[in-house]
């Protein structure tokens, strides 16, 4: 009877300790797994097209689960960059949205008034075509198409100034509809229709929602023979 104890009380003890050890094992174990790694962020906002200088990042350590593999984690991937989007500070930054600047440097930024209408709901960072819609329009024949000034267009930037019609406008404006400054970054050779047709409001957007696909060449060669052809 007492080796019968014995053996019971020995193996109560090992059924003891191997729960303690499960215990202290899996206790333990989040703690391990959590593994920080260092980051570069912004020190402050940092607005589109921009070139990207070293003093403008500090680092940051965060979670590994924060991250993905498009975040910028080393000051080379900064290098001879521009960004394509507001960059905020203390938030990751995503390499997606960065160009080299040789990408934009015989680009021009062009602003323009448009209607909410016709920003097609598109915000910045998004590509857009930009038509030509002509404000005489023949009852005798059919609808004219919108002519494209350029194709893929980017806006970098939209600010609201509010009121109901623009001064410039041969086409009122609907009350409801809220003018925009819209900030386009296109080529120089489409900035001078774009910006005629804006103080005319005679510019529309559309959205472009695959910009890998969509044309790349503008067609203002059709403005010219428009403009002669009213002349």
């Amino acid at each position: 009877m007492d080796k019968k104890k014995t053996i019971i009380t020995i193996a109560a003890i090992i059924l003891g300790l191997l729960v303690a050890l499960f215990a202290w094992v899996n206790i333990d174990k989040p703690q391990d797994a959590e593994v920080n790694v260092n980051i570069l962020v912004p020190t402050k906002d940092i607005s589109p097209y921009n070139k990207l200088q070293a003093d403008d990042f500090k680092t940051k350590t965060v979670k590994e689960s924060e991250i993905d593999s498009y975040t910028v984690m080393e000051s080379a991937q900064l290098q001879d960059m521009i960004t394509t989007v507001t960059l905020y500070a203390n938030k990751p930054i995503d390499k997606r949205n960065l160009n080299l600047v040789s990408d934009t440097s015989n680009k021009r930024i062009i602003g323009v008034l448009i209607d909410s209408t016709r920003l097609s709901n598109a915000t910045a960072g998004d590509y857009v075509d930009v038509y030509w819609v002509g404000d005489k329009t023949e009852t005798t024949v059919a609808v004219p198409p919108a002519i494209p000034l350029s194709y893929k267009a980017q806006i970098i930037a939209i600010d609201g100034v509010g009121g109901s019609t623009s001064s410039l406008s041969v086409q009122k404006v609907a009350s409801e509809s809220k003018i925009n400054s819209v900030y386009l970054l296109v080529n120089p050779e489409e900035a001078p229709y774009i910006i005629q047709g804006s103080m005319k409001n005679n510019i529309a957007l559309s959205k472009v929602l695959n910009p890998q696909s969509a044309l790349e060449k503008p067609s203002v060669e059709n403005i010219v023979e428009k403009e002669e052809a009213d002349v």
